[in-house]
């Protein structure tokens, strides 16, 4: 079935966040409702993530459709070389776009915040995804404290992507968390993708 068509029988859904996503992707030339800022902050706001984009697909032009990921730490890896995630002082959260043999075809800024905080909405994610005509993403982001212990926001953050994802038909294959000096947590390999609809609620 398309993955548009899915979102058809999303409205017994009690996830907002689900619902969220399906209204964007469904309708992708309405306006959406966004939290209005001051002229010169949403600038900066802008300036900033455009730079950040800018160094990263510079980069990307030499792995996008060329690079295989084989593991967690491959992953990293490829993330680290595009936005230098081990050695910045803010959260930043990373997608990496997959086809179906798992081939990198797109890298993606999601959000970038302050020490303490990655916003992260599904929406976001999975909107790139789908320009992307994804099979599967990645995701991770950094905490500049150096401790790759995963929060609880962290491990609600992916259990709300993998349900979406599965809903989608795109996987999340997982959820980094990096630390400087290599440091690097696989959600996936500790355990942390299992969800059930009620955990959205």
């Amino acid at each position: 079935m398309d993955q548009l068509n899915l979102f058809n029988n999303l409205n017994n859904k009690e996830s907002k966040e689900v619902k969220e996503v399906a209204k964007v992707i469904k309708f992708p030339i309405e306006k959406q409702e966004v939290k209005k800022e001051e002229p010169q902050e949403q600038e900066e706001n802008t300036s900033s993530i455009n730079m950040i984009e800018l160094k990263a697909v510079r980069k990307a032009i030499k792995i996008n459709q060329s690079t295989k990921i084989r593991n967690p730490q491959h992953a990293r890896d490829i993330i680290n070389e595009l936005y230098d995630l081990e050695n910045i002082a803010e959260e930043q959260f990373i997608m990496l776009a997959l086809d179906s043999k798992n081939y990198v075809i797109g890298s993606h800024l999601v959000s970038h915040g302050n020490l303490n905080s990655s916003i992260v909405h599904p929406r976001e994610v999975f909107k790139r995804a789908i320009i992307n005509n994804a099979a599967a993403i990645i995701v991770a982001h950094n905490h500049p404290s150096g401790n790759i212990k995963p929060s609880k926001d962290d491990i609600k953050t992916t259990q709300r992507l993998a349900e979406v994802g599965e809903i989608i038909g795109i996987e999340l294959l997982d959820h980094l968390i990096i630390g400087y000096n290599d440091r690097m947590l696989s959600l996936k390999n500790g355990g942390y993708f299992e969800s059930k609809a009620q955990d959205l609620l």
